[in-house]
């Protein structure tokens, strides 16, 4: 990061006078701290990748207002979204605020979203048995779905660096406890597997949403054929010749209207 001053914020687009609330905050020094850069490719060597998985990790929610063209705008299309929470606090307001938002799915396309529940080694606590930090997981959890209206299935707890750091020391019995293989299961079985209805949904609300604006044209242009039709009634007997070649004009584009909709329809 480069720690810049507040009128280098604000052309840079990190700093908002209208929308207070969403700036970041300035160190002692006034100074605020702003990205060196805006996009960055990494390849890794991973399983999931090498199926054809896609990630693009956007800024974190208290980035929505400096860097709207990376998450918002980039929502609608995204395949799935991975919401990431803090297994500790759970769902807040300004969390659930965003899912509403933003995030919250169709009805028919519900199974495209998972919940995260990250860093869940903070209830690791010693004093307490394994079944007591269990049921505070799974409590954790269903919470979560319930507020989100999401399957429990849908909510997966993890700790991403104790499973890092697990693999890194292949040690995996703490790989196991951190609960990462359970995240990238649902990734390969759930969104991959699914990829064919995924896509095949993405296009249907294309076509849906083409054929809604199409039928809405045809609407107006019927309206604007109603409307000549009582003008040309208005005007018989005025001049039989003109009227005739206008009642032929209309006839004509009300055939190829008709046309239109039955194909629109099919």
């Amino acid at each position: 990061v480069d720690r810049v001053d507040q009128a280098t914020a604000r052309a840079l687009g990190f700093w908002h006078d209208e929308s207070p609330e969403d700036n970041p905050l300035p160190g002692p020094d006034g100074l605020i701290e702003v990205p060196r850069w805006r996009h960055a490719l990494i390849n890794m060597a991973h399983p999931l990748l090498k199926q054809g998985l896609v990630i693009l990790d956007t800024p974190g929610l208290n980035a929505i207002g400096a860097e709207p063209e990376l998450t918002v705008s980039l929502l609608p299309q995204a395949h799935a979204v991975v919401f990431i929470l803090a297994a500790d606090a759970g769902v807040s307001k300004s969390d659930l605020t965003i899912w509403r938002e933003h995030l919250a799915p169709a009805a028919e396309r519900r199974d495209t979203r998972l919940v995260v529940l990250n860093k869940i080694d903070t209830l690791w606590d010693e004093l307490s048995t394994p079944e007591h930090i269990e049921s505070q997981i799974r409590r954790q959890r269903d919470t979560t779905a319930q507020v989100l209206g999401l399957e429990p299935g849908q909510v997966i707890a993890v700790s991403a660096q104790k499973g890092l750091l697990a693999k890194v020391q292949q040690d995996e019995a703490r790989l196991a406890a951190s609960r990462l293989p359970d995240l990238e299961r649902a990734l390969s079985d759930g969104l991959l597997g699914q990829r064919r209805e995924i896509l095949s949904g993405s296009v249907q609300e294309s076509l849906d949403a083409l054929r809604a604006e199409t039928a809405r044209m045809l609407r107006a242009r019927e309206r604007e054929l109603v409307e000549q039709m009582q003008e040309l009634d208005g005007l018989r007997g005025k001049n039989a010749t003109v009227i005739k070649q206008m009642r032929l004009r209309i006839e004509q584009e009300q055939a190829e209207f008709d046309a239109s909709g039955a194909r629109i329809k099919g």
